[in-house]
């Protein structure tokens, strides 16, 4: 089985589909034996308590993936030897900082906890994430490559393949700011020994905003599995074209292919209860989880840095790697532009209007669209194109052919989000809110950025 074989990836989009329903269902069953119920609100949109541990419909297949792959990595990739030096350091970071991640934001649906407490997690889970080892080493010394037409052809074990590099992005290694950074870290004298390097604090940071701005968004019923879908399509897209290039050097390729095709899956059948109207709702646990998942994936993304020389096969080689990737930090963030755009121009406007940026508020883009009368089925299906457009500015940017041709795509990347918020404001002054209104929510929004979806 090969992740480059569509057979397989229909199967791994079935399997997933199917798992995630399954667990969804357990969720909600779960949720109600425990009574941990979002009650209607003057606030929410629904009109009966409606379960909110639906994390667990990501949660309980990403974890059971893992392991069945950790124990038996030749399901997913061949020859097995491949897959142990990259899928090692993403099995341990999915599962002990991801599980750490639901476990805070489900202490979170059970007990409602302040928000320092969920900051104060997230916090650990994005130190535990950089102790455990953010960078991945490659060793390849093995040699079996794939031919054009997909078929294994033996090069000899002892082989050695000489020039493999593996590029970190951002997150990782070599941020363009380095320099910089490493001057002024330099002028601190004796207290410079003690500065973490520019790496880790962009990754540090990384997770608690992704983490934060799934959370923020987790509003409305189907808007944060939609979102999933786009940057999984997107993360799963990018990388297909050279996963049939050089899928046995690149075992990594493999496993974010996996879960980029797992997590639409796992979203789809999620849907199918989070739907507006919305039987289930994703919770902390959940927004937690798929927070400090995307951003631990796309934390680890790497790129091949040089061409490989194997002896005897050197023009074979050439083909396969001819073209590839180009990810790197601004890539990630194009990916999951709609998320952080949205938290981003509403933090600033309420610092314009004097408001405090740390208080509780009903300000989003998709809930000024809600105050404007749009329903949530409306919303969300407003909002995929966008969420896809970016998936697809994503792999514009990784296959770009020069630098200048990325810089192009990035810069265009602010048109759609910016035509968004230009959509928000002409419905807002077609339907102005109350003025009642716009003063009781900035008073009694108790909860809306620490509850995530139980206050819909």
């Amino acid at each position: 089985m090969g992740i480059a074989d569509t057979a397989s990836l229909i199967l791994v989009v079935a399997f997933s589909l199917l798992a995630g329903a399954l667990a969804t269902a357990f969720s909600m069953k779960l949720a109600r034996l425990l009574n941990v119920m979002a009650a209607p609100t003057a606030r929410g949109s629904h009109t009966v308590p409606t379960p909110r541990l639906g994390g667990f419909g990501y949660f309980i297949p990403v974890t059971v993936v893992l392991a069945v792959i950790r124990l038996r990595p030749e399901l997913l990739y061949y020859p097995a030897w491949g897959i142990q030096p990259a899928f090692k350091t993403l099995f341990v970071l999915a599962l002990i900082c991801g599980s750490l991640a639901f476990v805070v934001g489900l202490m979170d649906d059970f007990l409602r906890l302040p928000p320092w407490f969920k900051l104060l997690g997230q916090i650990v889970c994005a130190a535990l994430f950089l102790y455990l080892g953010s960078r991945i080493q490659y060793v390849v010394t093995a040699g079996d490559v794939l031919n054009d037409d997909g078929h294994v052809a033996k090069v000899g074990s002892s082989t050695l393949i000489k020039g493999v590099g593996f590029v970190h992005v951002a997150f990782t290694k070599g941020v363009v700011l380095d320099g910089y950074w490493a001057a002024m870290v330099a002028k601190l004298g004796t207290v410079a020994a003690h500065v973490p390097p520019l790496a880790a604090v962009v990754t540090f940071l990384w997770i608690l905003v992704l983490m934060n701005a799934c959370n923020f968004m987790d509003g409305i019923d189907g808007l944060a599995g939609t979102f999933v879908i786009a940057v999984a399509i997107g993360l799963f897209a990018a990388y297909l074209p050279e996963a049939r290039q050089i899928f046995a050097l690149r075992a990594h390729i493999c496993i974010l292919m996996v879960l980029g095709a797992l997590l639409v899956g796992l979203s789809l059948g999620f849907l199918f209860y989070n739907w507006p109207p919305a039987k289930t709702f994703l919770g902390d646990c959940g927004s937690q989880y798929l927070g400090f998942l995307l951003a631990a994936i796309l934390a680890q993304i790497t790129r091949v840095s040089s061409e490989p020389v194997v002896d005897g096969l050197n023009a074979e080689l050439e083909i396969l790697i001819r073209r590839r990737a180009y990810v790197d930090v601004l890539a990630c963030v194009i990916l999951v532009f709609p998320f952080l755009y949205d938290v981003a121009y509403t933090l600033l406007r309420r610092l314009v209007h004097g408001k405090a940026v740390w208080r509780a508020h009903h300000e989003h883009l998709y809930q000024r669209l809600i105050d404007s009368g749009w329903s949530h089925r409306r919303v969300v299906l407003f909002s995929l194109p966008f969420y896809l457009a970016y998936a697809a500015f994503f792999y514009a940017y990784c296959w770009a052919p020069t630098n200048r041709a990325r810089v192009i795509v990035a810069a265009a990347a602010l048109a759609p989000m910016i035509l968004y918020t230009l959509v928000v404001i002409v419905s807002e002054k077609r339907r102005p809110a109350p003025q009642s209104e716009s003063a009781s929510t900035e008073e009694s929004a108790a909860s809306a950025e620490t509850t995530g979806a139980a206050d819909k």
